[in-house]
This record gives structure tokens, C-alpha cells and sequence, in this order.
């Protein structure tokens, strides 16, 4: 998987495939971070970071669940930011 991922404002998490993504494309006052996502480990950091930083609990554990992994899982090998 090769994703850029971002987190709105709003606590929605959007991806964006890379074609789209050009520099400067989440320099905007609406995103609060962006992650690239090209291994199970990034996307449990990411996951682990969007969740500390207020993303919507609902749409990352939708995430999760697409990628055919376990959230209990992903939350407890995650990456605490804080």
C-alpha cells in the first residue's frame, strides 16, 4: 500500500492516492497532519498518531478494518505520540 493519508481539522481522516499529490497539496489551514503510508508500520503509526491527535475513532477503526487487521491489535502495537 502507498497512501498519503490526512487528518482535516474536522478529526475526518481522508486518503488520497499519490498520483493526486503534489507538493504543497496539504499546505492548507484544514489539514492538521499528513502522513505517507507504504508499510503495515507506518499505517499503525499513522493510525496510533490520527488517534492521539483527535481523529474520528469511527472512521480509523473503518480503516483498520479494510486493511483486514485487527484494531485491538493495531491500537496496542501502536505508536504513542505524546
Amino acid at each position: 500500500m502507498k497512501w498519503y493519508f490526512y487528518l482535516h481539522i474536522d478529526g475526518d481522516v481522508i486518503g488520497k492516492n499519490p498520483i493526486v499529490v503534489d507538493e504543497g497539496y496539504f499546505d492548507s489551514p484544514f489539514v492538521k497532519k499528513f502522513w505517507f503510508v507504504e508499510t503495515s508500520g507506518d499505517f499503525i503509526k499513522f493510525i496510533n498518531e490520527a488517534k492521539n491527535l483527535g481523529a474520528n475513532r469511527n472512521k480509523l477503526d473503518r480503516l483498520i478494518e479494510e486493511q483486514g487487521l485487527n484494531k485491538d491489535d493495531v491500537y496496542k502495537e501502536g505508536y504513542d505520540a505524546e
